[in-house]
């Protein structure tokens, strides 16, 4: 179309794919297909069509049975490791897991594991 990618993707997909993926992609328009986007980790699943909402929900309620906090803190983790230094992560790290240390979701976790038990977070 003789324009350029715009609305930061350029610096999205460079965080995600190869140079040379990226290339292709925004220079020549290559379509990627989902098995190389498996392949390189952007996707964690392929379903047959019309099952990705029910693989969504699926994973959805994995999550939501999980640890709340912890799940929340991780997430917050994974936000900041992308723009952090090493130091900085690892300071981020070491305080989230103080912090859940001191939870109840902790207790029930390392219970269950000693029990060799599933855990039970709500």
């Amino acid at each position: 179309a003789g324009l350029v990618p715009d609305g930061g993707v350029t610096h999205a997909l460079m965080q995600s794919l190869p140079r040379a993926t990226v290339s292709r992609m925004a220079m020549l328009a290559d379509p990627i297909s989902a098995e190389r986007l498996y392949d390189l980790g952007i996707l964690t699943e392929i379903v047959e069509p019309g099952q990705s909402l029910l693989a969504a929900q699926t994973l959805a309620d994995r999550i939501a049975i999980g640890p709340e906090q912890a799940i929340s803190a991780i997430k917050n983790l994974l936000n900041g490791a992308q723009s952090a230094t090493l130091d900085d992560q690892l300071e981020a790290e070491c305080t989230a897991m103080a912090e859940a240390f001191g939870r109840d979701e902790a207790h029930r976790g390392i219970t269950a594991f000693l029990n060799k038990n599933v855990p039970v977070f709500r």
